[in-house]
């Protein structure tokens, strides 16, 4: 979509409205994100609050305040025509997870009749919102565009601090024009393979997973058996305890080094004609769930071994690495099933990519800025037949592999080109 007129036009009459979370940590960054941008480049100093954290908001989404009952025929229409109710499910790993069929769909017709309420009583022209990671801003989103408010989401950028990326659910947006000065510097940071941004070390890695490992403990008594359980709240930061990413289980910290390879120099020779890297992602998280449009790859694990399979049964040789943010969270069946396969080579997270990429001449991944880093390395990027922000149908799919390319100079200039297109300057 192209967004470059809208944010160089006057919006100062116009009323906005901004969902934030509450306010520590992500939440605070995003809340500062979306407050940067309606006083930056919307020249808009006053704005509603809608949250589902009580304090500290203009309207506190009650999901407690409306049921069933309380539906219209119009409502019921709404949400037909507006919501998937199956999709909406099938996305939130909290429904998926660790809720009745039954009550998620309760969850889901409550947020949905407030917010109906709301932009029926109060007439918002602009919604600032994270990107879309769970069912609340998945269907608020929705909603608000059924009511004509022009949504704008965003989320911090894989490319340094400075800036904002605007997305909603992954795709691409056109936000700016970047001077011929920044393209050229981005360009070199994207080439050196020293300025590679979220790499953490054993050590950090280590000193993170104990902690949250406690934290988690925590969580799980007050958030989850006493707040939500004996409590009854609904909220969803109660709700997704149980769901959201930690260090659950000592079995998935200790005993699971023996399934990685430490050095790529331990592997067996292999031809790197039919070598394929291939990164673990994230997950669950948004990338992997309201970032992949192709529903035969959005469960994650089912899709990622359909992927190593249909490869592996065509002689290509797969180096599986960890994301570091996830190594020690993830179930040790995964890594159990993974080192278990024939030409599949499970790397420790803590090899670089950059040494992987010398090894493969492919690199498969669903969403994520492997593929970019990938490019600018010279490899071939197959995507899980989705779209993602930088591909712009220029990269190949699962199965035409024969149609993967590697990028000239001027290729590369215009993928920096068009990346910085999606971002807007935090100044």
């Amino acid at each position: 979509m192209d967004l470059k007129d809208f944010f160089n036009i006057d919006h100062k009459n116009k009323k906005v409205l901004l969902y934030g979370r509450e306010p520590k940590l992500s939440g605070l960054l995003f809340r500062n994100f979306g407050d940067f941008i309606i006083k930056k480049h919307l020249k808009i100093d006053n704005y509603a609050i809608l949250s589902d954290y009580e304090p500290n908001a203009d309207y506190y989404l009650d999901l407690k305040k409306y049921s069933l009952k309380d539906y219209t025929s119009e409502d019921f229409k709404i949400v037909e025509e507006v919501l998937d109710i199956e999709s909406i499910i099938k996305n939130e790993r909290v429904f998926r997870l660790s809720m009745s069929y039954y009550d998620s769909c309760q969850l889901i017709y409550s947020a949905a009749k407030f917010l109906i309420e709301l932009f029926r009583q109060h007439k918002y022209d602009i919604l600032l919102t994270h990107t879309v990671d769970n069912y609340v801003v998945d269907i608020l989103t929705r909603l608000a565009k059924y009511f004509n408010i022009t949504v704008i989401a965003y989320c911090a950028s894989s490319y340094g601090s400075k800036y904002i990326m605007i997305s909603e659910r992954g795709e691409y947006n056109l936000v700016r024009e970047p001077s011929l000065e920044e393209v050229d510097n981005f360009v070199a940071f994207l080439e050196d393979s020293s300025a590679k941004p979220l790499v953490k070390t054993r050590k950090q890695v280590n000193s993170r997973v104990f902690k949250y490992y406690f934290i988690y403990k925590i969580k799980y008594i007050w958030h989850y058996l006493f707040q939500h359980k004996f409590l009854g709240k609904i909220d969803y930061r109660y709700l997704m305890t149980t769901a959201q990413i930690y260090p659950r289980s000592l079995k998935n910290i200790f005993g699971i080094d023996h399934f990685f390879i430490k050095s790529i120099k331990d592997i067996p020779p292999f031809s790197k004609e039919k070598a394929i890297y291939l990164p673990l992602h994230f997950h669950p998280e948004a990338t992997t769930e309201y970032w992949v449009q192709n529903k035969d790859y959005l469960t994650y694990y089912p899709s990622l071994f359909k992927v190593i399979k249909n490869y592996l049964e065509r002689g290509f040789t797969i180096l599986v690495k960890e994301h570091t943010a996830m190594h020690m969270m993830r179930d040790k069946n995964i890594y159990k099933q993974l080192s278990s396969l024939k030409n599949v080579y499970l790397l420790s997270p803590y090899i670089s990519t950059y040494e992987v990429l010398d090894y493969v001449e492919y690199t498969i991944l669903w969403t994520g800025t492997t593929g970019v880093e990938a490019i600018m390395s010279d490899k071939k990027v197959i995507l899980t037949e989705t779209e993602t922000y930088y591909s712009h149908n220029k990269l190949a799919y699962i199965n035409n592999e024969n149609t993967a390319k590697i990028f000239s100079k001027e290729d590369k200039r215009e993928l920096a080109k068009r990346i910085l297109g999606n971002l807007l300057k935090i100044e």
